[in-house]
């Protein structure tokens, strides 16, 4: 016979788990949510190897998501838009215009610093190496 609480692993709903990692959750947060400790989901994600593949899977979903929105924003977009007035009459009249989102600079230089560090980080290291060097002065002596 096991000691312990029994686990409340099969009673959670997986779609719920699914909306945690979407929404960037931490393990810790998760825990919170869920009311275990945050020790439980490390066991769970030794002992069931699907669940540990499920949750990076879902993870990185919503990563993706906003690695993608990220790279709009720096290089900027268009979004067809539905814009609805109403006539004199009371009528409902639709207009579709395009609304523009200019480039971002600061999602530009965030993707360029980490896809391209070498090139666009912030600090430029100098190397320096302490060498002896000798300075020869020759004075007249008519100077001293």
């Amino acid at each position: 016979m096991s000691g312990g609480r029994p686990t409340k692993f099969y009673d959670i709903d997986k779609e719920y788990w699914a909306f945690m990692c979407e929404k960037g959750l931490t393990n810790r947060e998760m825990a919170i949510r869920l009311g275990i400790h945050e020790s439980t989901i490390y066991n769970w994600k030794k002992e069931h190897a699907e669940f540990f593949d499920t949750l990076k899977h879902w993870r990185d979903y919503a990563d993706s998501q906003v690695e993608a929105s990220l790279y709009q924003r720096a290089k900027g977009y268009k979004v067809k838009e539905v814009k609805l007035f109403q006539d004199k009459r009371g009528n409902i009249i639709e207009h579709e215009t395009v609304k523009a989102y200019p480039p971002d600079p600061t999602s530009m230089i965030f993707w360029l610093k980490n896809r391209q560090p070498t090139n666009w980080k912030d600090k430029n290291e100098v190397e320096q190496t302490n060498k002896n060097i000798e300075i020869k002065i020759d004075q007249d002596e008519s100077e001293l």
